[in-house]
């Protein structure tokens, strides 16, 4: 079998981890809350806190983002089934893309095909539309335009938009919901 890490244990690690044990208190004890300012501390941050495992981290983040029904999100994957179960625990659905052969890292042209495919299928089915699907694609909007920093993917970006924008026209949509729509998929000023 190859094992998937080998974790490096000494001394220091032992006696951290029996230092712990024999102290009485080894749920939400001193070093968890140590651990917590220093996390904190080096992320710049005001506030960290520590969960039992990555999968509850995983699902910390997407409760956090307010991920649910009706959201899709890309992920690769080469990875443990708890990368998948946090995204289905919130109701949203996970997208798969692959990874690089030489890197091993998620493929970002993949992510571009995979992010143009599920705006494409939004674009779609604009009978899908809801607050809460308007409010995903405007934060994918958002993301998507702080990665854009170098402006390298502005044809992307623009490609995604010219999907959506098609939809917002949609006799199925309420004007509510085509003013937004427009409002969101509207051109930048200056573009």
């Amino acid at each position: 079998m190859i094992p998937i890490a080998r974790p490096d244990i000494g001394p220091e690690e032992v006696a951290a981890v029996t230092d712990v044990l024999t102290s009485g208190m080894i749920a939400q004890g001193k070093r968890v809350a140590e651990f917590e300012a220093r996390w904190a501390e080096a992320c710049g941050v005001r506030h960290a806190i520590a969960v039992s495992n990555g999968t509850v981290a995983l699902m910390s983040v997407f409760a956090g983002l307010g991920l649910g029904p009706g959201d899709e999100v890309i992920t690769v994957s080469h990875t443990f089934a708890a990368t998948a179960n946090a995204i289905l625990y919130t109701g949203a659905t996970p997208v798969f893309v692959d990874i690089e052969r030489d890197t091993y890292l998620i493929d970002a042209a993949r992510i571009e095909a995979a992010a143009a495919g599920v705006v494409a299928e939004a674009a779609a089915n604009p009978d899908a539309y809801s607050a809460r699907s308007r409010s995903s694609l405007e934060r994918m909007s958002q993301r998507l335009q702080k990665w854009n920093k170098d402006g390298k993917h502005d044809a992307t970006l623009a490609r995604l938009q010219e999907k959506m924008t098609p939809s917002c026209s949609s006799e199925s949509l309420s004007p509510a919901d085509r003013s937004d729509c427009e409002a969101l998929f509207a051109p930048a000023k200056g573009a």
